[in-house]
């Protein structure tokens, strides 16, 4: 379960999976912009630390692993969050029509939660 968010910031948020929710922190004059996207969300728990998994980019070995598995191009794939409980990984694979130019860049910054 994601933390709750600090609200120490305009436009913090989190999405609760499990629940289907969004929570926003919002003050005056912050502007927050939603898109619909076609997209598979799927989580991953791996017996390692968040040491292990963020040494030698492993985030980036980890899209490239998951994108050669599927067959898809890692542009596709993007790493949202990453909590302890082990090592779980939230990853969300977009629609195909992706092309690596849209506002995703942010994503592949993995959270850590």
């Amino acid at each position: 379960m994601p933390k709750p968010i600090e609200r120490t910031k305009c436009g913090e948020n989190r999405y609760v999976g499990l629940a289907n929710y969004m929570e926003f922190y919002i003050e005056p004059g912050c502007e927050i912009i939603l898109k619909a996207r076609d997209s598979i969300q799927s989580s991953v728990r791996m017996q390692w630390t968040l040491e292990e998994f963020y040494a030698d980019d492993r985030v980036s070995d980890f899209i490239d692993r998951l994108a050669s598995v599927l067959g898809i191009p890692p542009n596709r794939i993007y790493v949202p969050s990453v909590y302890e409980g082990s090592v779980i990984v939230t990853v969300v694979v977009l629609d195909e029509n992706t092309d690596g130019t849209d506002d995703t860049e942010w994503a592949n910054k993995a959270e850590t939660k």
